[in-house]
């Protein structure tokens, strides 16, 4: 008997991945990083482990391999990095964004990124599940399935802008010594959040500043 139409469909990967479309963008290949601006963006973050717990990354590789998430627009970097605060807070706070740089990279052409939104994938298991689910083991598992059929990069929807996609690259894991690509500075982080739509002109919340007091004179006290 089939189950409920709304329980969840999303299964493990099977071993054909290879058959996936590759995605070949029509114009330049340029896609977009949100991290700190103290760090590089050519950085490649493991599936955390029982020694090294976290939340970590939807796409994920186990040590020593990583991943460098970015998104094909500035937007869905973006909304992928601030999105969980947005909806807790209801606003994303702008110094947050401040000490945030959103850097363009350009992958070298030898990279082969599989297309999860490409005509093939549903043949193959994939539903936008993938791109929201909560069941982290299991989109890493696409991911090393992916890695492990021969690609180099993946490209799924974007959980926090529906309307754009990211693409999870897949490397040595932690600072790279050699960047796989180009980049540059994409623009004002603030300028960007603005037009994505994560900040508006209420969403500042200053620090508060502590008043320091100064002890009494004995005779005032």
């Amino acid at each position: 008997m089939s189950k409920p139409r709304n329980a969840p469909r999303q299964r493990k990967p099977d071993d054909n991945l290879d058959r996936l479309d590759e995605w070949e963008p029509t114009s330049v290949r340029m896609l977009y990083r949100c991290h700190e601006s103290i760090k590089g963006p050519w950085y490649f973050s493991s599936a955390p482990t029982k020694h090294e717990p976290g939340p970590g990354g939807r796409w994920e590789l186990a040590d020593p391999q990583g991943t460098c998430h970015t998104g094909t627009e500035a937007a869905a970097a973006l909304w992928e990095r601030f999105g969980p605060d947005y909806h807790d807070l209801g606003f994303v706070p702008q110094d947050a964004i401040e000490r945030t740089s959103v850097t363009f990279v350009e992958p070298d052409t030898d990279i082969r990124v599989a297309d999860l939104q490409g005509p093939t994938a549903p043949s193959l298991g994939v539903t936008s599940e993938l791109a929201t689910t909560s069941d982290y083991e299991m989109t890493r598992a696409w991911a090393e399935a992916i890695w492990q059929a021969g690609w180099n990069a993946v490209k799924a929807a974007s959980r926090f802008a529906p309307e754009h996609s990211i693409v999870a690259l897949f490397g040595p894991a932690g600072q790279t010594e050699r960047a796989p690509g180009s980049h540059g500075n994409a623009g004002s982080s603030i300028t960007l959040a603005r037009q994505a739509g994560l900040l508006t002109g209420n969403d500042y919340r200053p620090p508060q500043r502590s008043m320091r007091l100064e002890p009494l004179p004995d005779d005032m006290s």
